[in-house]
């Protein structure tokens, strides 16, 4: 008999401190209040055009008020945003009034902006005691930077302005506990919507291939034609000029007299817009090639002829011509 008595007061002993625990526990879990406040993400005007970098970044700030020691873990998890995003939130979108897309990233790394993206913010808040507060009570809070970096490049995204909304649970969403934000014990709070933006300009971008007018005779009895090509690629729209400056030749102002050298020889040669060599291409306005982008290639021949009447010496000749496009 005195041994079942012995045995009950030992389990009496080791629950009564297992339900103060789990008690207290509760208590502490119930005993904070916790909210999240993201600021905007403003691109402002970014180019698209290859080898622009456009990044951004935001503030996250995280709120808690309770008792004064409590360490709380917060988790903020960010879903897609209104303009929607690809498997695993890789990428994320951004939509226009047209109902293009934009793609871009949120990371917690200033420096892996193309890595993994972000979808959780884990951080850690002891709450502190507050100046003149009620004894045992108290606050505290912590600021989380959060990167942007926008991914379309090309002229194929049309020109305008273009955002994605963060709002309501399954977009942005906080949840806290003192052991664990993912707990049985933990909470959830509503936090502040905020708005992801960019405006994008127009961009163009040109490559051109060379123009080899071949072997030569060192006498030129006859016109020698060549040709090579610009490719243009601008936004949607936008309006364009293609223009060509005069060369390195010396003393050259007439696109249909353009020099290339060979030391202290030179060839005398133009450049022109249509096969008919009848329309220099050059660098004024009426000597320029002209169009509007459609977010593809656009293609532009370039006729050159090399003037019958010349005498070569032997050698290379060549010139540098430098091409712009003006939007």
């Amino acid at each position: 008999m005195s041994v079942l008595t012995t045995y009950a007061a030992r389990l009496i002993a080791l629950v009564a401190p297992l339900i103060l625990a789990l008690m207290m526990s509760v208590s502490s879990a119930r005993a904070a209040t916790c909210d999240a406040v993201m600021s905007d993400v403003d691109f402002g005007s970014v180019s698209l055009r290859a080898g622009v970098v456009n990044q951004s970044s935001g503030t996250l700030k995280i709120s808690c008020s309770g008792l004064v020691g409590l360490l709380l873990e917060m988790c903020v998890t960010f879903g897609p945003g209104s303009g929607g995003a690809g498997g695993g939130n890789n990428p994320r979108y951004m939509t226009g009034s047209s109902g293009d897309s934009l793609s871009y990233q949120l990371s917690e790394s200033a420096t892996n902006l193309t890595g993994a993206p972000l979808d959780t913010v884990t951080q850690s808040v002891t709450i502190l005691l507050l100046n003149g507060a009620l004894l045992g009570l108290g606050s505290g809070e912590a600021t989380v930077p959060v990167y942007a970096r926008i991914l379309s490049t090309g002229s194929a995204t049309p020109t305008g302005h273009y955002e994605s909304q963060f709002s309501g649970a399954g977009n942005i969403s906080i949840s806290y506990g003192t052991a664990s934000c993912t707990g049985a014990l933990s909470q959830t709070a509503p936090v502040g919507s905020f708005t992801v933006s960019a405006d994008v300009t127009a961009s163009c971008e040109l490559s051109v291939s060379p123009m080899n007018f071949g072997q030569l005779s060192s006498v030129i009895n006859s016109n020698v034609d060549a040709t090579a090509s610009v490719d243009v690629s601008c936004s949607q729209n936008t309006p364009y000029s293609i223009t060509m400056d005069m060369g390195t030749g010396s003393g050259v102002s007439d696109p249909a007299h353009r020099k290339m050298r060979n030391a202290a020889y030179s060839l005398d040669y133009g450049l022109y817009r249509d096969s008919a060599r009848s329309q220099p291409w050059g660098k004024t306005p009426a000597q320029s090639a002209s169009g509007t982008g459609s977010g593809t290639n656009q293609h532009f021949p370039v006729y050159g002829r090399l003037h019958a009447g010349q005498t070569g010496y032997l050698g290379s000749y060549s010139d540098s011509v430098i091409v712009t496009i003006n939007y």
